[in-house]
């Protein structure tokens, strides 16, 4: 007698929307269009520890030579965060421009990642500079300016690190992510920036440049 097995198969599990610890360091690389071939219109550094309520970041713009650092140190008993401008090429400080936050600034601070999107769909992988990642596509609704609008976006990422974001007319790719806890020290004050003549923001306000997408 021939018993006959037949094989079940099993499909798979979509991989879920990553989601990504609030204390780390990364470099970013971004461009305009999105989908554009050539060098990169800015670069940021970013280290966070948002749990410990403190930041800091510098964006390179390529484009105009100019940089904006921001650093945002809400765990200090007076709360306060910086901004300043300068060129990038220009190591005196003395030709930067400087905005200094309070309390209020530091209350509207939020977590760098946002909450994984109800509408997030994964669509497979796809190498992201030698690394291969899953695709999710999905719309969020950005806050601040121009907020209240849903936005299309993709994100390419491991389980662990982010690869690539997309979203209306740029790209963001990740060229490292290291969620190793950022130490104490890599927040405190430089004295350059201590002896700054920092001025209140403008009525207008100065943009935070720590987003997430």
């Amino acid at each position: 007698m021939v018993i006959a097995f037949l094989a079940s198969t099993t499909q798979a599990a979509n991989p879920p929307f990553p989601i990504f610890p609030e204390a780390f360091n990364t470099t970013e690389l971004f461009y305009q269009p999105a989908d554009s071939t050539g060098p990169p219109m800015a670069k940021r550094t970013t280290t966070w520890d948002y749990p410990k309520k403190r930041g800091m970041m510098r964006l390179d713009n390529l484009k105009t030579g100019t940089f904006t650092y921001e650093l945002i140190r809400c765990d200090l008993p007076a709360q306060t965060g910086w901004v300043v401008q300068g060129k990038s090429d220009s190591t005196d400080p003395s030709t930067y421009t400087c905005f200094k936050h309070g309390a209020k600034d530091c209350q509207s601070q939020k977590p760098f990642w946002p909450q994984p999107p109800k509408t997030a769909q994964y669509n497979g992988t796809q190498v992201i500079n030698g690394v291969t990642c899953n695709r999710f596509d999905f719309s969020f609704t950005p806050s601040g300016p121009g907020g209240g609008v849903p936005v299309n976006s993709s994100l390419w990422a491991t389980a662990t690190a982010p690869c690539r974001t997309v979203h209306t007319s740029q790209r963001e790719d990740f060229m490292s992510f290291d969620s190793t806890e950022p130490a104490a020290s890599a927040f405190t004050v430089p004295t350059w920036l201590a002896n700054l003549d920092c001025t209140p923001p403008p009525p207008v306000g100065v943009e935070s440049s720590f987003f997430s997408w």
